[in-house]
């Protein structure tokens, strides 16, 4: 595409994902009242119910509303997830054109990559305030970002970039799937360290799963709880 079709289409998406977000956070803040007024409402029903009738009708009565509440939050919360969705994708059009501009700055540079020891990322710009990781980063997490801090710190195969080759081929069409993939990856809060904690603790034995007595518990602990409620 060229530059001025690019700058169409990242602004017609600008204003399309602009307005569905600000659609989808008035519908969540009206059925944030909605929400309030049903819990309330059926909590005051389902006590008449029980002082009229009999408590175990009040009870039951409120329990299935608790199931059907449940269901009401979860779409509700679907709302918000999608308000954010959008906005992030409105985020990054707006980003893609400072691009064109050759802006670069609203992406990370990969400073944090930077060694002095290493025979070509700092002669050749490799990191670093307009530098080609800068240029090519469009990572949003820091498991992406140490993935191609690590494809352009290591040598591999020709078999290998030809795969990464025809990889970037399959996606340059498919601009609507990568952005989405992207705006996923915007609602994360990571940090390498965690990650990298978290991998060691699954190559760690199984507390639970390996001792008899803490696999019982599991299944008895809830019984007791249900029951003594």
């Amino acid at each position: 595409m060229s530059v001025q079709v690019l700058e169409q289409e990242y602004t017609k998406r600008i204003e399309q994902y602009s307005v569905d977000a600000k659609a989808l956070g008035s519908k969540y803040n009206t059925y944030s009242f909605v929400r309030l007024l049903l819990f309330m409402g059926f909590l005051i029903l389902s006590s008449i119910l029980g002082a009229t009738f009999h408590v175990a009708a009040g009870v039951i009565l409120f329990l299935l509303f608790l199931v059907g509440f449940y269901y009401f939050v979860k779409w509700h919360t679907a709302i918000k997830t999608e308000k954010v969705h959008h906005e992030n994708l409105a985020t990054l059009n707006r980003q893609e054109l400072t691009t064109l501009k050759h802006d670069y700055s609203a992406y990370a540079d990969g400073k944090e990559f930077e060694d002095v020891q290493h025979p070509y990322t700092v002669d050749m710009d490799i990191f670093g305030p307009h530098s080609v990781f800068q240029y090519l980063n469009r990572t949003t997490t820091a498991v992406g970002r140490n993935a191609l801090a690590n494809y352009l710190c290591n040598e591999t195969t020709t078999k290998e970039v030809y795969a990464r080759q025809e990889a970037i081929k399959e996606l340059n069409p498919m601009l609507k799937w990568r952005q989405d993939f992207q705006a996923l990856g915007m609602g994360t809060e990571d940090e390498l360290r965690f990650s990298l904690a978290l991998q060691e603790w699954l190559g760690n034995e199984s507390v639970i799963y390996g001792h008899n007595k803490y696999r019982l518990a599991l299944i008895l602990v809830p019984i007791i709880s249900v029951a003594g409620i």
